[in-house]
């Protein structure tokens, strides 16, 4: 169900939340803004401020919601809310992990989705007025940029190495990872003075041979495969009962919730008129900035919570079966084989499908995938602790 989401407190750990960040800039040499050890201090104390106050405000709802599944009692029944604030620490340290592990993953994710998005525009404009027609008949290669740059001992890479790295990204992304080949540049005072190409299957089969040495270090790595894992994970102990599954309702959520919460604050009029002035832009190719989240600012906080809200209620919909199966696999009999994923969704469907009318097979499949005050706890619960995360980050980022 959902209300066993994550920890063994009840609390949900979904994927990482889309959050916005303050735009980062880069120096003339090419250095950001704020070193490593500052944005990791910073994103840390964030961590602990968003597992306490999330642990503080749900955990009476998630005592109440326990207890009302373990004892067949309502939710609202007043003997659930006894003594609300039992457990709080196990909630506070379990909250500050899945929080520390996911949204700083999310920032993280976001931020090179930003920048390779930003580097697929630039190389079609660079392509279309530089190279033309002749670039895709000579094949695929980094288009070179046509200012200076600065050398390593100037401030590191420049704006050309950065180009060059962006556009050959841009392009592998375009045309496909398996057929386009992996380019190493070896840059000596901000210049490419070479290329060495090899197909994506031999830097696979080299890494393996590298970790794995000796003469079989190959076949193992080719062998070790997700179909090996997978059948591992069947066959192995109650302690990767529901691995896969898990793994998949963990990252469709955090999919669904992204797209939805990035679709959701781009429609609002100041994400798209600050989406139309940033592409009249486009030829300023040196104050270029990735951005993350664009158009947040000018909302209410208000707003903010609700859009979260509401793309977290979309992601926990679309993951509900895959939690039905996870959930399933947990209560098998430790004795008898992991039940499958295909069987048990199948016998979901037979199940609706056969409750006579529209209204009891709604209500089957409401009441298979626990959809209820469970679901509600796991959708706004996600949503503020983004939304959490995101003030601290803010308001940490203006005070320094």
């Amino acid at each position: 169900m959902f209300l066993f989401r994550g920890s063994s407190s009840g609390l949900p750990i979904y994927g990482a939340a889309m959050l916005s960040t303050p735009e980062q800039k880069y120096h003339p040499g090419g250095k950001p803004q704020g070193s490593i050890s500052t944005n990791f201090v910073q994103e840390f104390r964030c961590t602990l401020v968003t597992g306490f106050v999330t642990a503080a405000v749900f955990n009476p709802w998630d005592k109440a919601l326990y207890l009302s599944v373990k004892e067949g009692r309502p939710f609202l029944a007043p003997i659930n809310w006894h003594l609300p604030f039992r457990g709080f620490l196990r909630a506070f340290v379990a909250r500050t992990l899945s929080t520390g592990l996911y949204f700083p993953l999310g920032l993280l994710a976001f931020g090179v989705y930003a920048c390779v998005a930003e580097a697929t525009f630039y190389s079609r404009l660079l392509r279309s007025s530089v190279f033309g027609a002749t670039s895709r008949q000579e094949g695929l290669r980094a288009p070179q940029s046509l200012t200076e740059s600065a050398s390593r001992h100037e401030g590191g890479l420049g704006e050309e190495t950065r180009l060059e790295a962006e556009n050959a990204a841009a392009i592998a992304l375009e045309k496909g990872i398996s057929r386009y080949p992996v380019h190493s540049f070896y840059a000596q005072g901000g210049k490419s003075e070479g290329v060495r190409t090899e197909t994506v299957r031999e830097g696979r089969a080299r890494f393996g041979s590298s970790v794995l040495t000796g003469r079989g270090g190959r076949q193992i790595w080719r062998r070790f495969t997700l179909r090996t894992c997978s059948e591992y994970a069947l066959s192995a102990a109650t302690l990767y009962r529901g691995f896969v599954a898990t793994v998949a309702r963990d990252s469709l959520f955090g999919g669904v919730y992204a797209c939805a919460r990035h679709h959701l604050m781009m429609r609002r009029p100041e994400a798209a008129s600050r989406a139309t002035k940033f592409a009249s832009s486009e030829g300023n190719l040196h104050r270029r900035e990735c951005r993350l989240g664009g158009g947040e600012e000018g909302s209410t906080l208000f707003h903010r919570l609700m859009l979260n809200t509401v793309a977290a209620c979309v992601a926990v919909a679309a993951s509900s079966p895959l939690n039905y199966v996870k959930n399933m696999q947990l209560a098998a009999s430790p004795e008898s084989p992991q039940p499958r994923m295909r069987v048990l969704l199948g016998e979901l469907v037979r199940q609706v499908a056969a409750a006579p009318g529209a209204q009891a097979r709604l209500a089957v499949l409401s009441r298979s995938l626990l959809l209820g005050w469970g679901t509600l706890r796991a959708a706004v619960g996600m949503a503020f602790g983004a939304f959490v995360f995101d003030l601290c980050r803010e308001e940490t980022t203006i005070h320094t």
